[in-house]
């Protein structure tokens, strides 16, 4: 109850801090295909000890969006271990017709330990992880992370409507 309360208040604040005055679409990204397009690159699966470290030792996790008007920042333990477990054990198959949707840092004490483009469309839903600007693992994601992602969205744009709905 505590995950779901924390991050509306984020996105509450986030929104409002916006100053943005284009019209976005309010519906939410297309459901991932079951198969992907063949791809053309390969990158390990994030290995369960790095996985573990995370989720032990990450302190912060912040999502950029490229194409959404809003970023999350998470500092809470708990929803930090949840975004975590939306990492895939299976390596991705990376299609390079893709595009990323954003971008996650994930931080220990300060320090940036790990990134990543994150996708969540059109076939393609996966984490590609950088260290030091070279790609390292590619896991996919979790369907529980893609319907994560969605709700955060959809959640975001109902309260646009709402705020631009009161400001008339």
């Amino acid at each position: 109850m505590k995950l779901p309360i924390v991050t509306l208040f984020a996105l509450l604040f986030l929104i409002a801090c916006q100053n943005s005055t284009d019209n976005t679409s309010s519906e939410a990204p297309a459901q991932a295909e079951s198969t992907p397009p063949a791809a053309q690159e390969m990158l390990p699966a994030m290995p369960a000890d790095v996985k573990q470290k995370l989720f032990n030792e990450c302190t912060a996790v912040d999502y950029i969006f490229y194409d959404e008007p809003f970023t999350m920042s998470l500092v809470e333990k708990p929803a930090i271990q949840y975004v975590v477990s939306h990492i895939g054990d299976a390596p991705a198959a990376i299609n390079p017709a893709c595009k990323p949707n954003g971008h996650i840092t994930y931080q220990i004490n300060g320090d940036i330990f790990l990134e990543a483009d994150f996708y969540y469309a059109n076939g393609c839903t996966y984490f590609i992880f950088t260290k030091k600007q070279q790609k390292v693992y590619a896991s996919n994601m979790t369907q529980e992370g893609l319907g994560y992602i969605n709700n955060q969205i959809q959640q975001a744009a109902k309260m646009r409507q709402q705020m631009e709905g009161g400001a008339k």
